[in-house]
């Protein structure tokens, strides 16, 4: 949903600079800048590395959802563990720690909310993407639930920044502060 709007914004303001876009694992984000083969990585769990500046951009706040309106989600068949990074994975653990692993884990956000919407379930998703499906009421908050809130990050070389470069981060923490609540 940001980089969407990210996308949006480069679109209208700097329609002149090529973009390519690529999702990737958090490590492979962190390689490829370090390579110099990447000029930006969005993540919420970068690591500390020589020659980077990491940048707090917002916190995202994930919530549990679930296809039915009265749900004990995650203990019911069809909840979907995203792997939102080891601090989620802490506060997973944490939360349910009598849970057994549930039939599907993944690292691909947008496919499990295509996933729950298209088969039933659950799962724990940025609040943002969800509100659509909220307002229709495909999906209902499991009440109750806790919340978790994570902070997304911008990396990028430790380096005077090129013309085009300056631009993305312009528009990365214009579109960070005014997201959509």
């Amino acid at each position: 949903h940001f980089l969407t709007r990210w996308f949006e914004w480069m679109r209208a303001r700097a329609s002149e600079i090529a973009l390519r876009t690529e999702a990737h694992t958090n490590s492979a984000i962190m390689e490829l800048l370090s390579d110099g083969m990447l000029d930006i990585g969005v993540t919420f769990n970068p690591e500390q590395r020589p020659g980077l500046v990491i940048e707090k951009l917002f916190e995202e706040e994930l919530i549990l959802v679930s296809t039915r309106a009265k749900s004990t989600a995650p203990s019911e068949p069809g909840y979907v563990l995203v792997d939102w990074g080891p601090e989620f994975q802490k506060f997973h653990s944490s939360q349910f720690d009598e849970m057994p692993l549930p039939g599907l884990q993944t690292n691909l956000g947008a496919f499990s909310v295509e996933q729950i919407l298209g088969h039933g379930g659950s799962g724990y998703f940025p609040e943002p993407v969800l509100l659509p499906f909220l307002r229709s009421g495909q999906l209902h908050y499991v009440q109750g639930a806790p919340r978790f809130k994570t902070p997304i990050y911008a990396i990028y070389e430790d380096a005077p920044l090129t013309e085009p470069l300056r631009i993305a981060l312009a528009g990365l923490r214009e579109v960070a502060q005014t997201r959509d609540p």
